[in-house]
């Protein structure tokens, strides 16, 4: 008897959402074109931070395997564009980059939601991106260095604690001192993730408003062990397994207004790290990458080096991040206005 072949159920959900948004076979190799095209090209996928951080460290991981599984086998290369708080990258996949399929980026999760929560200098419509998907969701943590005297979270609504920051650990600060009362006084300046941790080792700030759960778990796993840090609160709806302890952010939200105005600025997480196409690459194109991309779900060698890396494994299609997106620009204008508002200027 011919044994039957099974597909996993995440390779089922990207599929039906693929063949929904294109009207296309979700098997890109049923079209020549893109494996014609691809065949001896170099993708090269942006990165919008330094070296070091998990962004680049995801974005190399996916290098490493994801031509394998594109027809025509392309070379898949990183280059860094850090700026902005990766707007500079953003901005130039949106604008600037081929459409031809040949330049993607893994962008900075809060870029879902930037365009009317912090629009300036924005120049995308995240709805127009060709989103790939995300690897995992991912948690994130407050947490004060050990040498710091505030050790709850209580005690940051009494007492100011520094926190050094970028990208969206450069705002979220300040939306916690509106929805929760507390007093983190943010520096800002800093080039990558890691910059920040250099900052708290050094004395420089005493901790960071909020930094991947999966990368401290991956690469600083002692700090918890040795309780080098104190962890004020994890951001996720729901508390991670490696912290059954630490409560979430939405715990401490004033009021239930202020508890929405979190979800919405903590929403992005649901995707992490995304992967995004410019606008308008052509549909064969687009349709080659998600497959490949479903593919590494599948690929023991990529899952091998996903997981020595520390990454979370939990992927969603491109079309669960459409859908996000619009989802949370359909979110009534008063939360919107108030969510904009609470992460002051």
């Amino acid at each position: 008897m011919r044994r039957r072949e099974f597909i996993t159920p995440v390779r089922a959900i990207i599929a039906a959402a693929l063949i929904a948004l294109t009207g296309h076979c979700l098997d890109a190799r049923a079209a020549p074109g893109a494996e014609a095209f691809y065949e001896g090209k170099t993708i090269t996928i942006l990165v919008g931070s330094s070296p070091g951080g998990g962004y680049d460290g995801e974005a190399r991981t996916v290098a490493r395997h994801l031509g394998r599984h594109i027809p025509g086998a392309p070379t898949v290369i990183v280059q860094n564009m850090p700026g902005a708080r990766g707007l500079a990258a953003a901005n130039y996949l949106y604008n600037l980059a081929r459409r031809d399929g040949t330049v993607m980026g893994i962008l900075e999760r809060e870029h879902l939601i930037d365009a009317y929560l912090i629009p300036d200098g924005v120049r995308y419509d995240e709805r127009n991106f060709s989103w790939i998907g995300s690897i995992g969701s991912e948690q994130g943590i407050a947490f004060a260095w050990h040498t710091a005297p505030q050790k709850t979270l209580e005690d940051v609504r009494t007492a100011e604690l520094i926190v050094g920051g970028y990208s969206n650990s450069a705002v979220l600060p300040l939306v916690y001192n509106n929805t929760m009362g507390t007093k983190f006084r943010l520096i800002k300046g800093y080039t990558g993730s890691e910059t920040v941790l250099l900052a708290v080792e050094k004395g420089e700030v005493q901790g960071i408003g909020n930094y991947s759960l999966s990368n401290i778990l991956a690469k600083h796993s002692e700090w918890i062990k040795d309780r080098k840090i104190n962890i004020l609160f994890q951001t996720g709806e729901k508390r991670d397994a490696a912290l059954p302890d630490v409560p979430p952010a939405s715990d401490f939200a004033l009021n239930e207004e202020k508890r929405q105005i979190l979800h919405l600025w903590l929403a992005p997480n649901a995707v992490a790290r995304p992967l995004a196409l410019p606008p308008a690459v052509p549909p064969d194109r687009l349709a080659a990458i998600r497959q490949a991309f479903a593919e590494l779900f599948q690929d023991p060698r990529f899952l091998a080096d996903a997981r020595n890396a520390g990454m979370s494994i939990d992927p969603q299609d491109g079309g669960y991040i459409e859908k996000l997106v619009h989802d949370l620009r359909a979110l009534p204008p008063s939360t919107i206005e108030a969510a904009k508002a609470a992460a002051g200027d």
